[in-house]
């Protein structure tokens, strides 16, 4: 009966204590706090744009993002911020995103340097995000250059967006 009790307690106190532990992430929601971030760390910004209605948004997060040492590399990488699209409008239209997923990479001073539709596949993802951050470390646009001087727009592949 004691063992019995023990095991019981001691799966309450582990019960709780994984209850009290929040999960971590890397990816932020605030894009304003972010950018201050990358510009501090000298860091380009990645915006994933997404939505909880999108099936192709919601592969990606199983099949990539949540994948081990996925947030790792990217935060080596990126100053990560993830967004729902339909909480901003107003970026969207700024920045022509027009499917989700997509995802906006920003320079550390906040200006676009590519456009991309989110590829399926962890490999696929990281490589290109890879790629976006060596080429866009040594093309980033100058302070006063103009928004989108370096814009690379991949070809669509998410899903549309309603008007």
């Amino acid at each position: 009966m004691r063992s019995f009790a023990f095991a019981a307690l001691g799966c309450l106190v582990t019960s709780a204590a994984l209850a009290q532990a929040p999960p971590t992430t890397v990816w932020q929601t605030d894009l304003e706090a972010a950018k201050k971030t990358a510009l501090k760390n000298g860091q380009p910004v990645l915006v994933h744009f997404g939505a909880p209605w999108c099936a192709p948004c919601n592969k990606l997060e199983n099949e990539v993002f949540n994948q081990p040492g996925f947030e790792q590399a990217i935060s080596s990488l990126y100053v990560p911020v993830k967004l729902n699209c339909d909480n901003h409008p107003e970026l969207l239209r700024q920045w022509g995103v027009d499917s989700v997923p997509t995802d906006v990479i920003l320079s550390p001073q906040g200006q676009v340097i590519a456009k991309t539709a989110s590829p399926l596949t962890l490999a696929e993802y990281l490589g290109r995000m890879n790629q976006i951050a060596q080429g866009g470390r040594s093309h980033m646009p100058q302070p006063g250059a103009p928004a989108g001087a370096a814009l690379a727009a991949a070809p669509a592949g998410g899903a549309p967006m309603a008007p």
